[in-house]
Order: structure tokens, then sequence, then C-alpha cells
């Protein structure tokens, strides 16, 4: 297994990890994703972290440094020390690139504790300027700044209020610089504490304690819509200024319920990265896919409501193959999708008739990462129990084999393939007609027609025609006929 590999550019970096021995974070192939269980952490070297994403790369401020990570998928390969980023300012603990100017804001800590924001400005044949910002009147306590996407805008935690917690607030750019901070509402701030801001596409994303009479024990992730304001050019307004917005958790795959917090989106890479905190230490988690969408999870089970381990669940749309998934040893499986199409699950296991589930999807864009549970049961076949299929033909006078009927019967040819010391009996029951003898010349041509089908399946086959149907419903459909296989060892 490989481990997690730290590179440190300064030598006097070194000491710092002598005795840190981090994890492997787990990775999935893109086209196996199965989130059945939170994804593993990689462990940090120091007490506290923040997670910044900077010009498309994730960096990580831990134990005084900045790291930045060298990320495979969704998995964490190396986390280095740059040594033009610590160069910056020996106490700066957070970096944000101005979306629209380019230049880096950072934010520094001072030996009494008190965090203050700078804003890098290039110059030109000369060292950048390191230019002291305030918000407002606001000097020191500004913390984890993001930017809405015009840079006009910025976002920030900070405890600014006599005796409150911490809140997420935000300020306007103006002429001659940043107006008064403004808190959010009570949608998103509470009595408890609101930290780690992250501006995604059109969301607001924070981590809470304390929220709907929680403890305050226990982080976790919410988010909330942005809303577009004509009237104010293509600034960003929050619906959370109000009392109206919509606040909702970030579902299990994320909030885990031992602390969880510092949610970035990686877009590129279609990464979520977060830190969740594991004996009050904090480790870094990914997980492959975006918060917009759902998450899409259940089991599959066989006979009996017993799980099927090893079952695929192939996800399809459009007529293109999107993902297979692999249920685990629960049966379970997971996956996120995206709003606004439909799919299709098919679900197959070895020695079972496949099963296909339509999703029919009315989620509300405003939905992030909602669970929607869908369960599968595939019908086995085995020595001990005959097959069944049913409308083989389709009709009571059509002899060829039905579309949605041939490929169970093309896995039960594969069966016999993969079990050549079975032998099988092909009983086809048909309705009757009322002339036997045309009722007897259809029987037979099926029969032909499914030899046929399955002539290299198998070394000995007993075909048998039964016209003793009457009138039968199947899921309240007509009962043509139906094919019964029964296996036996030769």
């Amino acid at each position: 297994m490989r481990r997690l590999v730290i590179r440190l550019c300064p030598a006097a970096f070194l000491a710092l990890f002598a005795v840190l021995a981090p994890c492997r974070l787990s990775a999935q192939q893109p086209d196996a994703y199965a989130a059945v269980s939170r994804p593993a952490a990689v462990s940090l070297p120091g007490n506290e972290a923040a997670l910044m994403m900077l010009d498309n790369n994730l960096w990580v401020s831990s134990a005084g440094l900045l790291l930045r990570a060298e990320c495979s998928r969704d998995e964490i390969l190396s986390l280095e020390a740059d040594v033009v980023m610590n160069a910056i300012d020996e106490d700066v603990v957070y970096v944000v690139r101005h979306p629209y100017t380019g230049n880096l804001f950072y934010s520094t800590r001072d030996r009494r504790g008190r965090v203050s924001l700078y804003e890098l400005v290039p110059r030109e044949g000369k060292s950048p300027k390191q230019n002291r910002v305030k918000v407002g009147s606001v000097k020191y306590g500004v913390m984890h700044p993001v930017f809405s996407r015009d840079g006009r805008m910025m976002v920030f935690s900070a405890r600014l209020t006599e005796g409150s917690g911490m809140d997420i607030w935000y300020s306007w750019q103006e002429e001659d610089g940043w107006s008064e901070p403004i808190r959010m509402g009570g949608a998103v701030n509470t009595t408890g504490d609101e930290v780690s801001p992250f501006v995604w596409n059109d969301y607001l994303l924070f981590a809470s304690r304390g929220r709907n009479g929680e403890g305050m024990s226990s982080w976790q992730v919410y988010a909330t819509r942005l809303s577009s304001n004509p009237s104010v050019d293509s600034l960003f307004s929050l619906q959370s200024i109000g009392e109206g917005a919509e606040v909702q958790a970030l579902p299990k795959v994320v909030n885990s319920g031992l602390g969880d917090l510092e949610l970035v989106v990686d877009t590129l890479h279609r990464t979520m990265y977060w830190i969740t905190l594991r004996g009050g230490l904090p480790a870094l988690c990914a997980a492959k896919g975006l918060p917009e969408g759902f998450l899409l999870s259940g089991q599959v089970f066989g006979e009996g409501r017993r799980p099927l381990t090893g079952a695929q669940i192939e996800v399809r749309s459009a007529g293109q193959r999107l993902a297979t998934v692999v249920s685990d040893k629960q049966g379970r499986y997971s996956l996120p999708l995206q709003v606004g199409r439909d799919y299709t699950l098919r679900v197959t296991c070895p020695a079972c008739f496949s099963e296909e589930i339509p999703l029919v999807l009315h989620h509300s864009h405003d939905k992030l990462l909602q669970p929607l549970q869908r369960d599968a049961v595939v019908r086995q076949w085995s020595v001990e129990e005959p097959a069944r299929i049913n409308n083989l033909f389709g009709d009571n006078a059509d002899v060829a084999i039905a579309p949605e009927s041939e490929h169970q019967l093309a896995l039960v040819r594969q069966f016999l393939k993969d079990n050549p010391q079975l032998r099988a009996t092909f009983t086809l029951h048909c309705s009757r007609t009322s002339d036997a003898y045309v009722n007897g010349l259809i029987n037979q041509r099926r029969l032909s027609v499914l030899r046929d089908f399955l002539d290299d399946a198998t070394a000995y086959a007993r075909y048998v025609a039964a016209d003793d149907m009457g009138e039968e419903l199947i899921d309240g459909k007509p009962l043509y006929d139906w094919l019964e296989v029964t296996f036996q060892k030769k």
C-alpha cells in the first residue's frame, strides 16, 4: 500500500512530521464509483486545518504551513510545502485569489491570536506590495474570506458581535474599499457557530454547529442557494440576507456526525474535499462528484430478501452507459447523479435475471446531494428451483422471441455455458387456442426457435410444449406463455 508522502522544501520543517503516519485515501475508478460508506481520511499534521481551492489546486493550511495537494482522481498522493507561498508571511493561515484582479488575499495570525487580512498587489519591477485590508472599520477577525464570481462581494466568518459566536458575514466592494460587514440573516446564522464559507456556482457552503437544537460538539456542512439580483448589475445577493432562504444539511456521504467542515469543490476534477474530525484531530476526506444533484443509493436483494454481493448496477441515460457500480457485502450501492435527466438502472447478478428500474426524477435544483433510495429484488435460479420467463413470445400467435425477454433468455444460455455439468429441461407453457391443430403448429415452431437460440448452450436439453394455460394475468397484463427452465446435474 502506498503511503501519503509529505514533501517539505525547507529543511527546518522536517521535524514537524517525524511522527506523522497518515493513511491512504481510498480511490474508486470513475466507472465503478460506489461510496457505500464514508471515504477513508488522510491524517493532517496540525490540530487545526483549513482548505483552499487556488488556481484549480487543492491547498491545506495546517501546522503553520501551506501545503499543496497532489491529487489523482479522488486520491491524495502527497502534500508539499510550497516555498513561495510560505514565504509570503511566516504567519499566513489562509490564501484566496480574487476572481477579477487575480490578486492574492491572505490571512495572518499574530502572537496575540488576532487575524489580519492582506492583499498582495503586484508592482512592475518591484516586489508585490502587501496592503492591509479593512472591511469597513474592522481591522481584525476577518477569517476564511471567499468571493462571489465577479469578485465584488466578499463572504467571511467572524465574531464581530459582543457575546455572540462565529457568524457568516458579507461585504460589498466600493470605490474606497470594502463596505461595513453585514451579518447574514437567521436562515444561515444561529446562536451557535457558523464558519468556513465557500462559494461554488450559485451555492454558499458553510459549516455550523448548534443548529436546530443540536449540540455544540459536532460540526456539519450546510448549503443555501445564491440568487441573481438583476437590480445590481451582475452582483449576487443572498436570499439568506432575509429569513426565507432554505438551508439544508448535506447528506451522510459528507456529514458523518463526527464533525465535518471546510468543504471545498474542485469543479475541474469533479471532486469534493472536506475536513473531518476524528478524535478531535483534523483529517482530509475526498469524494468523487459535485454537490449539485442527488445521491442514489439502495440495496440489491435475491429471493427471500437476501442481500446480494457483487451485483452490477449499470446506469444509463438517453441510451448511453454512464457508470457501473458493484454492490458490497450487504448488497448496498450508491453513486451521485445530476438532476435534469431520466435514468435507467439495470441490475444484474450471476445466476439471476436482470432487473430494470426506470428513474423519472422530479428533484428540485435547489437540493444538494439529497438521498434517493431505490432497492432492487432480482429473481435467481438454481438447481433446486426452476427459473421462469413470462411472455417469452409476446402473445398467443407470435413465434419470435420478444425483445424484452431475449436478454433474460441470454442470461440462461450464458449460465448453461458457464456450468457444463448441468442439463436443462425447457417446458413451454402456452395458452390454448380454439384450433388445437393450429395451436400445436405454433408451439412446435416456438420450440424450434428456442432450440436454435440455445443450440450451443448445453449438450443435453429437453423441450416440452404444454398447452395447459387458461386465462391468466401477470402484473395486470395477459399472460400468453411462460417458459419454465429446470436445471439438473448430469
